[in-house]
């Protein structure tokens, strides 16, 4: 298998002076955001040694390969996440308005609510949530 090596994107210096974010705060999820690079090219070289046999032992409930490629996914969702991340830090911020806020009080009937939900599921699901509108 070949090997693909990821490389940290570089992010401009104005994530360390935005208002409601703190400097330490943005540093440590820069440290996150490195230490899921670093696995996931640790994984990648894992997978790259595989055997045949390996390969062939591979199986759902445990094996090599598939300890190996539940958590490349996860370290491959960390690197996406803060990608994502510190490219959408800034500006304004606030309460969602318009069609938005009326598509979180149509599914979850406030916005107190969608946060108490978004919270819940973070603290459940490795602290990884996402809100996708389209």
């Amino acid at each position: 298998m070949r090997v693909i090596k990821l490389e940290p994107k570089k992010f401009s210096d104005s994530i360390f002076s935005m208002k409601g974010i703190s400097k330490k705060t943005v540093e440590e999820h820069l440290k996150l955001y490195q230490g899921y690079v670093n696995k996931y090219n640790e994984i990648q070289e894992k997978l790259s040694a595989l055997k045949d046999d390996d390969y062939a032992k591979a199986n759902q409930v445990f094996s090599n390969i598939r300890e190996l490629k539940v958590e490349l996914s996860f370290a491959w969702g960390g690197v996406v996440n803060h990608e994502i991340y510190f490219s959408h830090l800034g500006g304004k911020g606030g309460k969602p308005a318009g069609k938005l806020l009326k598509q979180i009080k149509k599914d979850f009937s406030s916005f107190e609510n969608y946060k108490k939900d978004l919270k819940a599921t973070g603290i459940s699901a490795r602290g990884w949530v996402f809100t996708g509108w389209n």
